[in-house]
């Protein structure tokens, strides 16, 4: 039995919800008849993906498996076409692949296994030297490690948005979590030059230096909207020197 579902890519929430309904509904009457043996494994693939609790959120993927219905109830089924729309679908819903959260947790361990090893044999070399680019060498690996932990931590506390992230790709996620502590990392150290070139007036007592620093650069590579605003006062004070 040829069943006619209509693709809406505008659909969202409860639409959504709507359109599973409709594609189920479309595969349970073709039960009445009799299936290719061809259709059956891709066919049920595609009712398991329709009832994954996230799909409601993936209207793209629900207009997906929507074409890759329409082409195995055809009366000629394009079995390859479904199949492969069907993989597509089973990437963007994390199944049977690296969960979201999961793909930037091992960007970050690949970062870690390389940083690690290469900061214990650099570590005795650099702090035996005082000044770095004119700064104070134990100060910069304040920073720059406080910098990383913040962004570190940022991750650990944004696990649960990452695991809602259905449609991204993998890709994207497993690099976000390999260079997002570079990145916190670089914001403090540019926090930390802003303040010792005066660009950014703060007054520090001296006895206290080192645990402002820490706190800076933890908060800089924590959080995006800090740098953001720092970069932001940064040009104003440089476009108006």
């Amino acid at each position: 039995m040829e069943a006619t579902l209509k693709a809406d890519q505008s659909m969202a929430g409860g639409e959504a919800v709507t359109e599973v309904g409709a594609v189920l509904e479309a595969v349970s009457e073709s039960l009445e008849g009799e299936l290719s043996k061809d259709i059956q494994k891709p066919l049920g693939e595609l009712v398991k993906l329709l009832m994954h609790p996230d799909i409601t959120e993936a209207p793209n993927v629900v207009s997906g498996l929507k074409i890759a219905a329409d082409a195995l109830l055809k009366p000629e089924a394009e079995v390859d076409m479904a199949t492969a729309v069907i993989h597509s679908a089973r990437r963007a819903l994390g199944v049977g692949s690296f969960h979201p959260a999961a793909a930037v947790v091992t960007g970050l361990g690949a970062l870690l296994y390389l940083a690690l090893p290469v900061g214990y044999l650099l570590y005795k070399d650099v702090v035996a030297t005082q000044t770095w680019l004119g700064l104070p060498t134990e100060q910069v690996l304040l920073v720059g490690l406080a910098g990383a932990l913040g962004s570190i931590v940022s991750i650990m506390t944004r696990i649960e948005q990452f695991a809602k992230t259905a449609n991204v790709d993998r890709t994207v996620l497993l690099l976000t979590g390999l260079f997002k502590p570079i990145v916190g990392t670089s914001f403090a150290l540019f926090v930390y030059s802003t303040i010792q070139g005066g660009i950014i007036p703060v007054t520090i007592d001296s006895d206290k230096t080192e645990f402002f620093l820490a706190a800076m650069g933890f908060v800089a590579g924590f959080s995006e909207r800090l740098a953001a605003d720092v970069v932001t006062k940064a040009e104003k004070v440089v476009n108006g020197a």
